[in-house]
């Protein structure tokens, strides 16, 4: 028997496996440090929030750039995660001209005055089911390559809701003028680790396409050598929800309930505190689980809402979850980490061991929300 090996087809193999080895190598690693930065994040932009409410409207523009920026950085930690792992349980209905707008204003700072960012947006609510972070990333590496293809110049950026096919879409399209890519590069351009960049990662364009598809969406590139480039886009266009409008959440605002947390960071914990303090909330939080249990023991009948992380020293956060859950059936649950929503926490969700999770650091409208649904669904089952 004579076996003919196909050295090209083998040589693809091999270099398919050596990606895949790399990329879990790097979730790993991008999951531990998001843990920790985002916990430290959580204390930076909790404190932020604790001196926007009480300050005057000078200093709370200042720090409402602080927020911006953390929750950007935020977001950065988990750039690489995101491409092995779809942020798909973050996912709302979100309006887009706010998102691209602040993504375009934090790129013309970086690019200016070599490059000049031209932004068109359609009329009316252009809403898509996306994560912030998710369409962030897609503008950010989009307008990136764009600037980088030029030595100076105009990137033009629009976004728009077209009809296709039945449906409504939002077309986001980003075009330069600069060297163009080649026809043989254009099949390439979307595998991992490829790049042309001296100091490139390759990761840019996988990501976009990963976030388009699973979205339901699509990328489209279009190129001419020397004439420059046009990348276009397409999310699912969906109806707007009813998005936070007030700055002091007056509606969210809690009515003296205990709020019982566990947390081992004990400046996490200082935060947290100061954020539901100010929010019209009794704080009161725990280093470990025997501390809360002897309370709970003692004063269960007062707590409102109880939140536990997920991540914990002795015990994780879910088990923990599971037990007094059993124990204090009347007392809903909120789990919280600085970590992707592991599957753990998912079959606590599922089985109705919890009742919601947050991530760190806190969005504190997304925060008093979560608070405000679980205390209401407690009135409700109790009348």
């Amino acid at each position: 028997m004579v076996f003919d090996e196909d050295p090209p087809r083998h040589t693809d193999l091999d270099k398919r496996l050596q990606a895949a080895q790399r990329m879990e190598s790097i979730g790993v690693l991008a999951s531990g440090l998001a843990h920790d930065f985002n916990n430290a994040l959580t204390v930076m932009l909790g404190q932020a929030h604790i001196l926007q409410a009480t300050c005057d409207d000078t200093d709370a523009r200042r720090l409402e750039s602080i927020i911006t920026s953390g929750r950007r950085a935020a977001a950065l930690a988990w750039q690489l995660l995101d491409i092995a792992h779809s942020n798909r349980d973050q996912r709302e209905p979100l309006l887009l001209v706010p998102l691209l707008k602040e993504s375009i204003k934090l790129l013309s700072v970086s690019f200016a005055p070599r490059i000049q960012f031209n932004i068109v947006t359609g009329e009316g609510q252009l809403t898509a089911e996306i994560s912030p972070t998710e369409f962030h990333q897609i503008a950010f590496n989009l307008c990136i390559n764009a600037a980088q293809a030029m030595e100076s110049g105009e990137v033009e950026v629009e976004l728009q809701k077209v009809s296709q096919g039945g449906s409504d879409w939002a077309l986001l399209t980003v075009a330069d003028t600069g060297g163009g890519i080649p026809d043989d590069q254009l099949k390439t351009v979307f595998q991992p680790f490829y790049t042309t960049k001296q100091d490139g990662t390759g990761l840019g364009l996988t990501m976009v396409r990963t976030i388009a598809q699973s979205c339901g969406g699509r990328i489209e590139l279009q190129s001419e050598t020397g004439k420059g480039t046009t990348a276009r886009v397409w999310l699912p266009a969906v109806k707007s929800r009813m998005e936070f409008s007030d700055p002091k959440y007056s509606r969210l605002r809690g009515q003296n309930q205990t709020i019982v947390f566990l947390d081992d960071d004990p400046a996490v914990r200082e935060a947290l505190g100061a954020i539901l303090s100010i929010n019209g909330y009794v704080p009161e939080g725990f280093e470990t689980p025997e501390q809360l249990e002897e309370y709970l023991e003692k004063s269960s009948d007062s707590v409102g809402v109880l939140m536990l992380d997920v991540v914990l020293p002795q015990i994780s956060g879910t088990a923990l979850c599971a037990q007094l859950s059993t124990q204090y059936p009347d007392i809903p649950i909120i789990l919280m980490s600085a970590c992707r929503k592991p599957p753990a926490v998912e079959a606590a969700l599922h089985f109705g061991q919890a009742n919601a999770f947050v991530s760190k650091p806190f969005d504190v409208p997304e925060l008093l929300h979560t608070l405000h649904s679980a205390l209401m669904k407690v009135q409700k089952s109790s009348l």
